[in-house]
């Protein structure tokens, strides 16, 4: 996957001034803290391990399957097939991008201002 950088929040510049983010991480283990990495390597790497897989199956996933607050899986749709599916799996990855379609279920849209 190549080089994953540590960021421990957003800057923003605008007119020669900056801003500093942090995020909230006091309460939180000291090796905390987001990644930076080319989105798009990523995904095209992961697709290139995948397909050596032998049961694979692509589609398109159109929500995440939650209990106790905790991905358990997805229900998708699998390529070249309307029907909806379910999918029960140890681990959950999200990746579909800036425009993501699974970022709301995933986040409390209230923002909490200090």
């Amino acid at each position: 996957m190549g080089l994953m950088l540590r960021v421990l929040g957003y800057a923003l510049y605008k007119d020669g001034k900056n801003t500093r983010l942090p995020y909230p991480l006091e309460n939180f283990h000291p090796d905390v803290a987001g990644r930076s990495f080319h989105h798009g390597r990523f995904i095209q790497r992961m697709r290139e391990k995948a397909v050596s897989l032998p049961k694979l199956e692509q589609g398109t996933v159109t929500s995440l399957l939650e209990e106790k607050g905790t991905v358990k899986g997805v229900q998708y749709k699998s390529k070249g097939n309307d029907q909806e599916l379910t999918a029960h799996v140890p681990l959950t990855i999200v990746c579909d991008g800036c425009y993501s379609n699974l970022r709301r279920s995933l986040c409390d849209p209230q923002v909490k201002r200090t």
